[in-house]
């Protein structure tokens, strides 16, 4: 979702169009709930990578509630084809309103508990403490994104504390329960504003002609929980001349195989045994696929 919402944001700025307000509200509330289905997920598979796959069940549990109370509110369990340049194409009912608020009461009562449980399992702590570090340095000297190197550079969404000295399995394990926690309220406040104050207006802005010649290109951004998806279009005369998109760990052509936080997931696996390989590759959560 967080991929059309970019290239929605990008259109939107190559023809100078503004999405009303309640568009705005439903589209962060999409994302917060995808994030949350993400982290969820994040969380899960760390762990089963630790052999503690009771974690990754109950995790499994929780992200599979969150599916379903996206598919109540907005038509479809990933929320695919919901944002389109302009606005949205998926309403929020009442209904949608009252399981998406259903969901994040859910979450607290019963995620602390798995995050304690994580916390106070001494197994999980011998296998994440110490282990996958990655310097602060070789960090910044990478840009490295997301929760890998948090609090430096510019934030989309928030400005958080600045980066620690080390980042090790555990901290990066555990930026992401705070993370889910801001998209909860996020999640919550979003809900209630776009089904009070924008109530009956509308969701997508009208076509207008004139705007669709008034500039050239534009370019957009969204933070995901891999730091961010860039785009950049350009065209004329209502036709899409060239599109370059780059993923939190991609660079941007012409440079397509230059890859930004892999070299780090090369530093955290040094000096490791084996079988901590998939835990230092988890905690970073790449997407290893060829360009």
């Amino acid at each position: 979702m967080a991929y059309s919402l970019v290239f929605a944001r990008a259109v939107e700025a190559a023809l100078e169009c503004h999405p009303p307000p309640r568009a705005l509200w439903l589209r962060a509330v999409m994302a917060e709930l995808e994030r949350i289905a993400n982290h969820l997920g994040d969380v899960g598979a760390i762990c089963n990578d630790a052999a503690f796959s009771m974690m990754h069940a109950e995790c499994g549990i929780l992200r599979e509630e969150t599916l379903r109370a996206c598919a109540a509110a907005f038509g479809h369990r990933l929320m695919m084809d919901c944002v389109v340049p302009g606005g949205v194409a998926a309403d929020l009912e009442p209904a949608g309103v009252a399981a998406i608020l259903a969901l994040t009461q859910s979450l607290r009562g019963q995620f602390p508990a798995l995050v304690e449980l994580y916390e106070n399992t001494a197994s999980l702590q011998d296998r994440t403490v110490g282990t996958g570090i990655v310097s602060g340095a070789l960090a910044a000297q990478f840009a490295a994104p997301g929760y890998v190197r948090p609090g430096l550079g510019a934030r989309i969404r928030c400005t958080q504390s600045a980066c620690p000295t080390r980042r090790t399995i555990r901290r990066r394990f555990r930026s992401r329960p705070a993370r889910k926690g801001m998209s909860m309220r996020a999640c919550g406040c979003g809900s209630r504003r776009s089904s009070t104050a924008s109530a009956g207006s509308s969701a997508r802005s009208p076509r207008s002609p004139a705007a669709r010649r008034a500039r050239s290109s534009g370019r957009a951004r969204d933070e995901r929980r891999r730091r961010g998806a860039r785009r950049r279009l350009s065209g004329r005369c209502a036709q899409l001349r060239a599109h370059r998109c780059r993923t939190a760990h991609r660079a941007l052509p012409p440079a397509r195989s230059v890859v930004v936080a892999v070299p780090l997931l090369e530093a955290a696996i040094e000096g490791n045994i084996v079988a901590d390989f998939p835990l230092c590759n988890k905690s970073f959560n790449l997407l290893l696929l060829r360009t």
